[in-house]
């Protein structure tokens, strides 16, 4: 669970990277674009180890919410459904590359990073939700 949320906050970082002001969009956009890729590479990683077998992994905080902690489980279904984001988020980030190295003369390119990114990291987030708002109804 722990490359799961470490993979969540990359890709914030990557969307915080593709609008930082530095001299040479190039080495923004190839930067955020790496941090997008490592990010899903490693998002992937225990996905595809609960899908061959491995025990699902969990995680729990507490926090100021009522009925209960946060709860989040990586289980089978869980993994199913995040191995095709993770693994479009390395595809996207594959074709990125090229892509957004085109758009930096563009004014706007670091706004087209930012809004694919976190598109990326509500899509993942949708996956969770069901596990996080309704944990406490099972007593976890």
């Amino acid at each position: 669970m722990t490359l799961i949320l470490l993979s969540l906050g990359l890709i914030l970082l990557a969307a915080v990277v593709a609008i930082v002001p530095i001299s040479d969009p190039r080495s923004r956009t190839t930067l955020s674009v790496a941090i997008l890729f490592a990010a899903s590479c490693l998002g992937l990683l225990p996905c595809l180890g609960v899908l061959i077998g491995q025990p699902a992994e969990t995680f729990n905080a507490s926090w100021a919410m009522p009925f209960g902690s946060l709860a989040l489980r990586l289980d089978a279904l869980a993994a199913f459904f995040l191995v095709p984001i993770f693994g479009l988020g390395v595809l996207t980030a594959l074709y990125g590359i090229r892509y957004l190295h085109h758009a930096t003369e563009e004014k706007n390119s670091g706004l087209l990073g930012v809004v694919s990114t976190l598109f990326l990291e509500a899509w993942f987030s949708s996956c969770w939700r069901p596990t996080a708002c309704f944990s406490w109804w099972h007593g976890s």
